[in-house]
């Protein structure tokens, strides 16, 4: 689950380009173990201010190192179609389990609401 590994804490992260490039594993694993954007500190900057070259390779690497191989893709597209088809299947059922549980919970939050005493 993303931010499960490092909670709410602030970490600082090295996402320099080393010289034999970027794998994606080791990218997804790093990038996923942050609550959000704003947990993460770069250790140093990917490319100095005004370095174009090294601006353009950094975010070369990057996009390689994300880019989906043909077999993972089709993967990905297969269970994306499973999941709109259980969805549009099961699209009642969700919504009688939401309201199930809505019933559930309003009694339970009544009875933890402050009494005012006069």
């Amino acid at each position: 689950m993303q931010g499960a590994s490092f909670k709410d804490e602030l970490w600082v992260v090295d996402l320099t380009v080393p010289h034999n490039g970027l794998r994606r594993a080791g990218l997804f694993v790093v990038l996923t173990r942050f609550k959000d954007v704003e947990s993460i500190l770069l250790l140093r900057p990917l490319w100095e201010r005004g370095d174009n070259y090294k601006r353009k390779k950094v975010i070369n690497a990057f996009v390689k190192a994300c880019k989906l191989s043909p077999d993972l893709k089709a993967e990905l597209e297969l269970q994306q179609h499973n999941f709109q088809r259980t969805k549009a299947s099961r699209a009642t059922q969700w919504q009688r389990a939401l309201a199930l549980a809505q019933a559930r919970a309003a009694p339970a939050a009544a009875a933890v609401q402050p009494r005012n005493h006069d």
